[in-house]
């Protein structure tokens, strides 16, 4: 009815060309919503206002009918409160989580070495140097939240009901229970959260959108990236994958003449890393050799190397590329 009935009985109110009926109608519209004048909290919008007097042009004629003077005023004045809620809804809903006031219980580690302190829940944190962690006042109500400057890496009781949140800047790690690293590898413009076990989402806050944040899940031996000057996520593979696969024996490792489509599914079981091979030729490659002592990205650089390939990482994903093997 504001949008699109008002934009036509507007329009016809500028004309003078009004009925009866019609002006009942815009009179309704306004007592309607004047009922929001309840809200003691509203502010005035002078842009708003001004639109709405522009839109039923009574700023530029003086002799109007008062009858629609008076009609006029009360939906002017019900569209503000209504500009006024949205506005106010919009403010709250979108505020920047780096304004928070962080209230709580604050740690920092003067050290040199990591310190190791217990949350409420059970959690533990291993706090880097200089590492600045705030346990909020309400942690284990209805969430369990803190607030981190620095490094550290998280144990997090498991609790379903009760999700984990870490605040870094306008970066925020999600988790029920698992455990992750926290850290600004290279530069202050950088933030990672790398997941050792379990899985955790990290997001940020939308500043469009109330309902959809940038975020990405992320799983054993995957990193996400929060880049601070462009306020972007990427997802990526940890610098050295560790094995997440139970009961992995040397003899895992250990190949005589298999073909590498099976090593590469099996390297993909053991790390928990998607590996693709583009060309489909390469899975009639084979491999003979041990790979033990080697970590994983040495791995694929010697089955590559001998078959003629190379492997880049893209995303949380690993691609083979090469011409194959007839």
């Amino acid at each position: 009815m504001i949008n699109r009935e008002f934009d036509s009985l507007s329009e016809k109110f500028n004309q003078g060309k009004c009925t009866e009926e019609e002006l009942i109608l815009l009179r309704k519209l306004a007592n309607d919503n004047l009922k929001f004048q309840n809200h003691s909290n509203l502010e005035s919008s002078i842009e708003v206002q001004n639109k709405i007097w522009d839109k039923l042009d009574l700023g530029k004629e003086t002799g109007r009918n008062v009858k629609y003077y008076w009609i006029a005023s009360g939906i002017a004045a019900s569209l503000l409160l209504v500009f006024s809620l949205f506005f106010q809804f919009d403010f709250n809903n979108k505020l920047d989580f780096a304004s928070i006031p962080r209230n709580g219980v604050e740690t920092k580690n003067n050290a040199n070495s990591l310190q190791k302190i217990t949350l409420p829940d059970g959690s533990h944190v291993l706090l880097g140097k200089n590492a600045n962690i705030i346990v909020a006042e309400n942690f284990g109500v209805k969430s369990r939240t803190v607030y981190l400057t620095g490094e550290a890496f998280f144990t997090v009781t498991k609790n379903e009901k009760i999700p984990f949140f870490v605040h870094v800047d306008n970066l925020i790690t999600e988790v029920i229970g698992t455990s992750f690293k926290i850290s600004n590898p290279s530069s202050d413009k950088l933030i990672e959260v790398s997941v050792k076990t379990g899985k955790v989402s990290v997001y940020t806050y939308n500043q469009n959108s109330i309902k959809k944040s940038n975020g990405v899940i992320i799983t054993p031996n995957q990193k996400a990236v929060f880049n601070l000057i462009s306020r972007t996520i990427n997802e990526s593979v940890v610098d050295v994958p560790l094995v997440i696969l139970q009961n992995v024996k040397k003899s895992d490792f250990v190949f005589d003449d298999v073909n590498v489509d099976g090593i590469f599914k099996k390297m993909q079981q053991i790390y928990g890393i998607e590996i693709i091979q583009v060309n489909s030729n390469i899975n009639r490659c084979v491999f003979t050799g041990d790979l033990n002592g080697l970590d994983m990205f040495k791995q694929l650089e010697f089955i590559c190397s001998s078959i003629n390939a190379n492997y880049e990482v893209r995303g949380s994903s690993i691609f083979i590329n090469g011409e194959g093997c007839k």
